[in-house]
């Protein structure tokens, strides 16, 4: 069936930012199974020489519009390095991605979020939203009543879900790069959160900045390879995850 969006009057992070950072040790400290249910990077596209025109010509139309994933292999990879880096972090016993698609309530879930009418979050024109292919985006989660991600942990036999979200700026200079001498040096803001199966209440929430990437890539008038900029893009996401995990803690 053909998916039908209903766009929202806020944009996602505007959502996000409602929201305040949570850590509950004691709560945290009791899980021991876990599912990533969605993620998403939110990527800058490369100037080009359009830009350049568009400025020119005043026909440039970077406005905000309701956006749905588009799915890329990239944001899977990004999901297995969440896989690992939190049950490196925490001891926790996480779902496979492989798992978590084959899984019959996540299946379920995943087509009432999709299919028919649904909302979808208000972008920026500059951005694209990615999602890894059958995996849900952060906004479908964050749009979800909170006894619904209840149950779904509780379906899927977990004690806490996961979702998380990656905001990647690329650009380094957009005269500089439309004429041969850019550099892309990708950098990304990261949420994360954590939601108990018995309540639905998020048990840590953070949010943080990462370093840019070193080495990065040249940008001729936009020309780069796009193969290129997802796993720089990867590797951006991957370092400001690493910053939003620095809190969370298991004691136990």
């Amino acid at each position: 069936m053909k998916l039908m969006k209903l766009a929202l009057a806020l944009p996602l992070f505007a959502l996000a930012a409602c929201s305040t950072s949570a850590i509950k040790p004691d709560q945290l400290n009791k899980v021991d199974r876990v599912a990533i249910i969605a993620i998403d990077i939110t990527q800058e596209k490369p100037v080009s020489t359009g830009d350049l025109v568009g400025i020119a010509l005043k026909t440039n139309d970077s406005r905000a519009k309701p956006q749905l994933g588009v799915p890329s292999e990239h944001v899977a990879n990004a999901y297995q390095d969440l896989t690992a880096k939190l049950a490196k972090k925490t001891g926790w016993k996480v779902m496979k991605l492989d798992e978590l698609r084959k899984n019959p309530a996540y299946a379920a879930f995943y087509k009432e979020k999709t299919d028919g009418f649904h909302q979808a979050p208000i972008i920026d024109g500059r951005f694209d939203l990615y999602q890894a292919p059958e995996v849900l985006t952060s906004f479908a989660v964050m749009t979800t009543p909170h006894e619904r991600l209840a149950k779904l942990a509780q379906d899927l036999g977990v004690d806490t879900i996961v979702y998380a979200a990656t905001t990647v700026e690329v650009n380094s200079g957009m005269l500089a790069s439309l004429v041969g001498l850019g550099k892309i040096h990708p950098k990304g803001k990261a949420s994360i959160y954590a939601v108990d199966a018995r309540s639905g209440e998020k048990i840590y929430w953070q949010q943080a900045e990462g370093p840019e990437v070193e080495g990065g890539a040249s940008n001729v008038a936009g020309m780069g390879s796009q193969e290129q900029l997802n796993q720089l893009a990867r590797e951006a996401s991957a370092l400001s995850m690493d910053q939003a995990l620095e809190k969370l803690s298991i004691t136990r």
